[in-house]
């Protein structure tokens, strides 16, 4: 896409977020064997950047990052989970200019390994001066009932990661989608609850809902299914950019869920 200036306009700012990515899925697997929950999907990395209009073209450039889409169940017994999907990049005349990183994608739960969180996207810009500000975003929890890592001072926390059972048929709870950003003006923007084991009731990542500045916080992972099905699966992430929780692992015959969805990119652009 392209952006078309006023008529007047001398001066930008521009504030780019991208997006989280989505959880994991856990495993499905046989009593007495280890089951790793699906791992929390990385939040989006925030940057900011000003200059003059006449510097990057009448008509620059734009992207804005989609979310990570969350990893769908292991859908057989026996079988490992799904990763999640990254998020998408935001970029701002273009990716070498300015760029804030989707969030990489939550691993699938496996028998003794995998699950692991996805890090967080890295924001870069040869555009961005003095002025400017780049902020990477933060990991995913996992492997299995790991809480999402708290954002930073702009960018939106990540997805917890899913409840795994061990070789003793112990089912966890999911972890917590991590806080959203430590500079958001309203107070703690707190993050998803992780889901209690055989339970339906991960909670989502509450939305920003200051646009631009401030990202939102990560989604609460899904507990393991060791008595009842838990279709819903991890918490989607908050807007803006934060991170997916991870499903679930499972007791064959169960249904441990998906991975929660990220949260959707943005980009404001402020001319004058």
């Amino acid at each position: 896409d392209l952006h078309t200036w006023g008529a007047n306009s001398k001066y930008y700012k521009a504030y780019l977020q991208g997006a989280g990515a989505g959880g994991g899925s856990g495993r499905r697997g046989a009593a007495g064997t280890i089951r790793r929950g699906g791992g929390g999907g990385g939040s989006g990395a925030y940057v900011s950047i000003e200059g003059l209009v006449i510097d990057v073209g009448a008509n620059p450039a734009y992207s804005v990052g989609t979310s990570g889409v969350g990893a769908t169940a292991a859908g057989a017994d026996n079988t490992n989970g799904n990763d999640g999907t990254d998020g998408g990049d935001t970029t701002f005349v273009s990716a070498a200019f300015a760029s804030a990183g989707g969030g990489k994608k939550g691993g699938a739960g496996q028998t003794g390994a995998g699950g692991t969180g996805g890090v967080g996207g890295t924001a870069s810009g040869a555009g961005v001066g003095n002025d400017g500000h780049l902020e990477n975003g933060v990991a995913g929890g996992g492997p299995s009932q790991t809480p999402g890592a708290n954002g930073l001072t702009h960018t939106g926390g990540g997805g917890g990661g899913g409840g795994g059972i061990d070789n003793s048929n112990n089912a966890y709870a999911g972890g917590a989608g991590g806080a959203g950003p430590t500079a958001y003006p309203p107070g703690t923007l707190a993050g998803g609850t992780g889901g209690a084991a055989n339970t339906d009731n991960a909670g989502d990542g509450n939305h920003s809902t200051i646009g631009g500045n401030f990202g939102g916080s990560g989604g609460g992972a899904a507990g393991a299914a060791k008595t009842a099905d838990i279709p819903g699966g991890g918490g989607a992430g908050g807007y803006y950019g934060a991170g997916g929780g991870g499903g679930g692992s499972s007791l064959n015959g169960f249904n441990g869920g998906p991975g929660g969805y990220g949260g959707d990119g943005l980009l404001i652009i402020v001319e004058w």
